[in-house]
């Protein structure tokens, strides 16, 4: 991941595929396009979706690289799901402003 944010030198976190009916359990990705072998450029990002609405079976893993306006954005982050604030939501305004990239992790 550090090698991608070099790169980028935008956020980035990891992402693992996980079958389509565990995607209630995660926050998954609406990636665009794949960038790079693994290196998702990223629409939005999505809490616990319900697999009928699941964009991708691209799930969060919690490791992150993000820039510090991340702790900005969670500062009047409202609640979501669950009614608890969601970090995937303070990432999804992100990337409103600035680019946020997933990394697929292996192994």
């Amino acid at each position: 991941m550090i090698d991608r944010y070099d790169k980028t030198h935008a956020s980035t976190l990891a992402v693992m595929r996980v079958p389509h009916a565990k995607t209630k359990d995660y926050g998954i990705i609406e990636p665009i396009s794949e960038l790079d072998h693994g290196l998702y450029d990223v629409k939005s990002f999505v809490e616990k979706p319900a697999p009928k609405d699941a964009p991708s079976e691209l799930a969060i893993i919690g490791r992150y690289l993000l820039t510090p306006e991340i702790f900005d954005l969670l500062e009047t982050q409202k609640p979501g799901k669950d009614h608890e604030i969601q970090l995937t939501d303070a990432i999804d305004r992100l990337n409103a402003t600035q680019r946020v990239f997933a990394h697929e992790f292996t192994g």
